[in-house]
């Protein structure tokens, strides 16, 4: 969970082949483990890939030795960036290069090849299946190329030497649909995009990249080499279409769909608001496919060379001599900025003194107790040609990378969330709306532009902070009315310090006077109100029915991301959790005979409501097949009161 409790990334890792490869060695990450195994995913995806459509075995390793080479590094030789950043995705793409392979096979199989046949409708289903369960934040980005494959097979299926087949991929996808609705699949994939900030329309989502023709797409106004790989790619796909029908299919759904994907990504930059993913993110699912026709062409030029030298190109070294003079190249090249960014040692984060003492003070590896969150609010590093019409994230990033640089830790996110220290920030494709507005409304210093996934919370604002569990502050500006706590020089003329709050809601607070607002801006501004006392007062937007009396001893603790709550009272009593409320809990109340009510409180936050003493579990569960409907009661819930 990230920030104040919301979903960071819903990646199942123990599923994950890769992730499974890169703990082999030990806890820690083993990245060239990682890299390692996801090359090989995209390998095999793309030999099979490659196979399907009836290219030569020779050709296929060809295909899929690119795919794999040049997907990974920090070399100006390789495609895109998303595999070095997330090489989770990787996964995602061989996933894909699996799924249009069993279509085609779908589509192709005699009627009388049945056990074949349910083989790969079996298959197919298992991979969609793991590809939901598993990885759903990127399955976004693969649903227009499978809508443009589906019609088109369709399309040519009528036209095929068995008009019946044509069929078969509308109705396996019927057939998927309702299985995945059935079983929970859609709704859970549903709700985990719809209860987000950027999919809530009243939220204006500033694009940071207008006019970046990057974001359009990287074959075209990427690196030099990348557009050479796409012309390649795409006259090889060309060619290799006289040999198969398969390859005709693929010609024309690659041809057709990447047009519509650069209007989409041309549309998205000159917006100034975002209307969805960059669009060349969307690209990544032809790789494979431009990867075969890349080796279409290779195959081609060496059945040439062939004809003209003879005597060299049947010399049984001269294929390895050509692969490891390609490599060499490859590895030698692996020298630009990024690279000498990576070889630099920041992971594991370094513990300087004062990471040492939050870890001492409210580390939750050492003690589960919930003991205080911290924030970093630090100046952003601006240059001379930011404009405050810009978002804010990019320059308080580059804040953060000095600091890293400095100290060996970005005291923000990974630096903090390594140690176990709890913290605010939340950088996430799924930040919900009522934590986009909440902390962008009380945290956000005013006229400062968000980003989507990101909202820096620059604002020092000390009710809200105590009312959210923050008792430290990191920051390179002094606070006069805060105690000082250390101190952390940087570099020459910078240094952090840290300052602590005292008094504020560890779980604790059990305010007895209840405030009631059906509308977002209304409670905002009660909550904002000089008077308002989040210790004695909750703001909700339906009445909760009672008299309550202030809780005593109350102690919340957080065990493998579960929270165990305890408190007792002379009465009925209302306790306000520093966490994000959401219908996905669940609750384990250890007490027969008691009842316990969870209820949104104060916007943002989680209620209870109990009655003489409360021991209970709230576990944070959704997937397809547990909670699935949940973030889509949070939704409308939201809709109810924006």
């Amino acid at each position: 969970m990230s920030g104040l409790g919301n979903i960071e990334f819903p990646l199942k890792m123990i599923f994950s082949p890769g992730a499974i490869a890169s703990h082999i060695f030990g806890a820690e990450v083993n990245f060239t483990m990682l890299y390692g195994f996801m090359s090989v995913e995209l390998f095999a995806a793309t030999y099979f890939l490659s196979r399907t459509l009836h290219q030569a075995k020779r050709d296929s390793l060809i295909a899929g030795w690119l795919m794999s080479v040049l997907s990974v590094g920090f070399s100006p030789f390789r495609i895109g960036d998303l595999f070095s950043l997330t090489p989770i995705f990787a996964e995602h793409v061989a996933a894909a290069a699996v799924v249009l392979s069993l279509l085609l096979r779908i589509a192709r199989r005699d009627s009388s090849a049945r056990i074949k046949l349910v083989q790969d409708l079996v298959s197919c289903f298992l991979i969609l299946a793991w590809v939901i369960t598993v990885l759903p934040t990127f399955l976004i980005l693969h649903i227009p190329f499978f809508t443009v494959a589906t019609i088109f097979l369709t399309l040519f299926g009528k036209r095929s030497a068995s008009p019946s087949t044509w069929k078969r991929i509308p109705l396996f996808w019927t057939g998927c649909g309702v299985i995945f609705g059935v079983f929970g699949f859609v709704p859970h994939v549903y709700g985990l995009f719809k209860f987000t900030a950027a999919s809530d329309s009243t939220i204006h989502m500033f694009s940071d990249r207008q006019g970046e023709l990057y974001f359009v797409s990287t074959l075209i106004f990427g690196t030099s080499f990348e557009r050479i790989f796409s012309i390649i790619g795409l006259i090889g796909i060309s060619l290799g279409a006289r040999q198969s029908r398969e390859m005709r299919y693929v010609a024309a759904i690659t041809v057709t769909f990447l047009p519509l994907i650069w209007i989409y990504g041309w549309l998205n930059i000159v917006s100034a608001n975002e209307i969805g993913p960059s669009g060349n993110y969307f690209e990544y699912t032809t790789f494979p496919i431009l990867a075969i026709g890349t080796a279409v062409v290779t195959s081609r030029i060496w059945q040439f060379v062939s004809r003209i030298l003879p005597r060299i190109t049947h010399n049984a070294l001269i294929v390895p001599m050509a692969l490891f003079f390609m490599v060499s190249i490859w590895v030698m090249q692996t020298n630009d900025d990024a690279y000498k960014l990576s070889q630099v040692k920041h992971y594991p984060p370094e513990r300087p003194a004062l990471i040492a003492l939050l870890e001492r003070e409210i580390g939750m590896y050492s003690d589960p107790t919930f003991r205080g969150r911290a924030i970093t609010v630090t100046r952003p590093l601006l240059n001379s040609k930011f404009s405050p019409s810009e978002p804010i994230w990019p320059s308080v990033h580059a804040r953060d990378t000095f600091v890293l640089d400095g100290i060996g830790n970005d005291v923000r996110n990974t630096g903090l969330g390594y140690f176990g220290i709890p913290h605010v920030f939340d950088y996430s494709p799924l930040i919900t709306p009522f934590y986009f507005k909440f902390a962008t409304y009380f945290l956000a210093k005013k006229g400062e532009i968000q980003l989507r996934n990101v909202v820096m919370t620059q604002r020092v604002n000390l009710p809200i902070l105590k009312m959210i569990g923050v008792n430290f502050i990191i920051s390179d500006v002094e606070q006069a009315d805060l105690r000082l706590r250390a101190t952390q020089k940087v570099a020459d003329n910078y240094i952090l310090r840290l300052y602590e709050i005292d008094d504020v809601n560890l779980g604790t607070y059990s305010p007895t006077n209840v405030l009631i607002d059906e509308k977002l801006d209304g409670q905002f501004a009660l909550m904002d109100k000089v008077g308002f006392d989040s210790k004695k007062d909750v703001v909700v937007s339906e009445n909760i029915s009672g008299s309550f009396v202030p809780a005593s001893d109350a102690r919340m603790s957080v065990i493998k991301g579960d929270v165990h709550i305890t408190a007792k009272s002379s009465g009925t009593s209302l306790l306000v959790l520093p966490l994000e409320y959401s219908r996905c809990f669940d609750v384990d109340n250890r007490i027969s005979n008691s009842k316990i009510e969870l209820f949104r409180a104060d916007t943002l936050l989680t209620g209870i409501k109990f009655d003489l003493t409360l021991d209970a579990v709230l576990t944070f569960r959704t997937g397809p097949f547990h909670n699935s409907t949940c973030r889509i009661q949070d939704f409308h819930e939201y809709q109810s009161i924006r």
